[in-house]
């Protein structure tokens, strides 16, 4: 598909948890997670939050991404959620093939913390899927959007991405350390990133503000085979077991977290960061980031982990 440069735009929809997942100890993890999922408000709940994604492009003579210096994109804030003068390439995200899967783990399977690490079904979500949740969080929030004009080189680079990511049937495996570019599946978040790091777009303020290196201790990873039980109740009491030190028994385990990146786009909403344009749709902040001018990487989409 063919486009004025720069015609492009690839939207972030990241809803954070509804009561924010405490990552300080295992134990405020287990508390902040179930007060989360004890919150029924929307149409369909991320008991740890949620990130989708979207390309589209703009219609000649729109006028939709037209720059007007610091300004860019301010008129069109609405649409963002009521999007005119579009063509939408696509719009998902991973989420697990069978809903309430982590919760089923931890209460009736016992695994504990080695949910953290379990391997689920997973798939890609539907447009629809996404676009139903829009209209109550535009009036109660719970959503930011962050929202980067491409190049049209970027642009292809994110198309074939989510294109063969389908295609190769990678998108059955959902995990939250699994990696994307590596065809191992991956969970919303680490899909997400994905087509920041192919489009060159990954800064290393992002990279630090949103991910997550925890060690957690092999006495609290439960599994299913073989079957270990790591009752809930245990954990839930278990105030003295923090993450593990690096000389203990442990499994590290590295995550983006869409808490993290919800906060620092409310950060960056606030602040008088020039690179940003911002605006509101209802309850929601969008940021607007021009990248149109960095350029796109010439490196392989797709990679190959060490040894193989």
């Amino acid at each position: 598909m063919q486009g004025r440069d720069g015609g492009f735009e690839l939207l972030y929809y990241v809803f954070p948890s509804p009561r924010g997942i405490d990552w300080a100890s295992p134990t405020r993890l287990l508390w902040s997670a179930l007060a989360s999922l004890l919150r029924f408000k929307f149409e369909r709940e991320h008991q740890i939050g949620h990130v989708n994604i979207e390309l589209r492009r703009a219609l000649p003579g729109s006028g939709v991404l037209e720059p007007r210096g610091s300004e860019v994109l301010e008129p069109h804030g609405s649409e963002v959620l009521e999007p005119h003068g579009v063509e939408r390439e696509f719009l998902t995200g991973m989420t697990s093939s069978t809903r309430g899967d982590t919760t089923r783990a931890v209460l009736a399977e016992q695994m504990g913390l080695g949910v953290l690490f379990h391997h689920f079904g997973g798939r890609l979500e539907t447009a629809e899927e996404v676009e139903r949740q829009w209209p109550e969080r535009r009036t109660w929030g719970e959503l930011a959007v962050l929202r980067i004009l491409l190049s049209d080189e970027a642009a292809n680079r994110a198309r074939r991405f989510e294109q063969e990511f389908r295609e190769r049937g990678h998108s059955a495996h959902y995990a939250l350390p699994l990696r994307p570019r590596y065809g191992e599946g991956g969970g919303c978040s680490a899909y997400g990133v994905s087509f920041l790091e192919i489009t060159g777009l990954l800064t290393e303020e992002m990279r630090t503000r949103w991910s997550r290196n925890i060690r957690v201790p092999e006495a609290l990873i439960g599994s299913r085979s073989p079957k270990r039980r790591i009752h809930f109740i245990w954990l839930l009491i278990a105030f003295w077991k923090g993450w593990a030190k690096p000389e203990e028994p442990h499994r590290e385990i590295l995550f983006w977290d869409p808490d993290a990146m919800y906060r620092w786009m409310i950060e960056v909403h606030a602040s008088s960061r020039p690179e940003f344009a911002k605006s509101e749709v209802g309850a929601v902040k969008v940021l607007t980031w021009d990248a149109r001018g960095v350029p796109a990487p010439q490196g392989p989409i797709w990679l190959e982990a060490e040894g193989k």
